[in-house]
């Protein structure tokens, strides 16, 4: 088995960790993510970290201690660690995670240093949908816009042109697209592929800018915890044909489309 669809590897990359509404200012939170326990804490100044949740002097979770200004303190033995890991009076530290804040969610980077930045989707509106736990590796899932021969027989996506391939960078691939689907019979499609776990779906809807971000996590072995992020510049944009009860893009005709595309998610559950 190779590191792409290894459970036992956890690539270098962002992760959804939870929505920032679930972190309020002054608390912390322990989840169980990548086969480890982090910390999340936002502290005084409403800024997020992130740390091993294992305290370095006996291993106690730090999620059970107190937020002290933009430090968490231990219940055990009071050590108190700051953002970077350092603990005051103490040469010992705790492992710092890189986060970052956007999209109404919490993110942390796999790794000491971001080796590339979150995916630049500006929108002003934007929608998170409920998380699913889909039955294969995140690297799968992620991939699989790639595979466009899949696209006729599991969505009705028909291509126009062929589609072009490239990679802007180490951390990204990306595929261009012109398709006709649905009620929409020409459309300019660009689904990218970032670092593996992440990718984004950019798009014209009848002249008007829209995109999807896909987020996984690998848990308990092949399962991934699947997360998916709706964009558009406002709710009232798009075509006619979108509009019922002044829904725009979160309209039912819409909405179905995007469950269509998790329920596939079902497909990958088959694949190892």
């Amino acid at each position: 088995m190779t590191p792409f669809n290894d459970p036992d590897h956890h690539v270098q990359s962002w992760y959804f960790a939870l929505p920032s509404r679930e972190l309020p200012r002054l608390a912390a939170k322990t989840l169980d993510v990548l086969d480890r326990k982090i910390v999340f804490f936002r502290g005084n100044d409403y800024r997020v970290r992130a740390l091993d949740a294992r305290c370095p002097h006996l291993g106690s979770d730090l999620g059970l201690g107190t937020v002290d200004h933009n430090a968490i303190r231990c219940a055990f033995h009071g050590w108190t660690f700051d953002g970077d890991g350092v603990c005051a009076g103490h040469k010992e530290t705790a492992f710092a995670y890189p986060v970052e804040e956007r999209f109404g969610a919490i993110w942390f980077f796999n790794g000491p240093q971001p080796a590339f930045e979150l995916p630049a989707l500006d929108f002003p509106v934007v929608k998170m949908l409920k998380g699913q736990i889909v039955r294969c590796h995140p690297h799968l899932v992620a991939g699989n816009g790639l595979d466009v021969d899949h696209f006729a027989t599991l969505h009705g996506i028909e291509m126009l042109d062929k589609p072009l391939l490239d990679q802007p960078d180490a951390f990204r691939t990306r595929l261009r697209m012109r398709i006709a689907f649905s009620f929409w019979k020409n459309v300019n499609v660009t689904f990218t592929t970032h670092g593996g776990n992440l990718s984004t779906i950019e798009a014209q809807l009848g002249g008007t800018p829209v995109a999807v971000l896909f987020s996984h996590r690998p848990l308990l072995g092949r399962n991934s915890v699947s997360r998916t992020f709706v964009f558009v510049r406002s709710r009232l944009s798009l075509p006619k044909a979108l509009h019922r009860n002044r829904a725009g893009i979160f309209s039912p005709p819409v909405m179905r489309r995007l469950h269509q595309i998790a329920r596939s998610f079902e497909i990958f559950q088959t694949c190892g």
